[in-house]
């Protein structure tokens, strides 16, 4: 299991759990793999769509 540790806008954490075989999880592992070493220090978004499925942006 994959759990994303995240933090709102308005400050609120939230905890993600999620399956390795999940839409979710190899969008997140997929953007982490390609990232430098420089993006991976910076902050990351989370969007989320009406179907349960996050994208990820840089």
């Amino acid at each position: 299991m994959l759990i994303v540790h995240t933090t709102s806008i308005n400050g609120e954490c939230w905890k993600y759990h999620t399956g390795f075989e999940s839409h979710t999880a190899s969008s997140l592992l997929s953007c982490i793999k390609a990232m430098s070493l420089t993006q991976l220090a910076e902050r990351l978004q989370l969007t989320l769509v009406p179907k349960g499925q996050a994208t990820l942006s840089m």
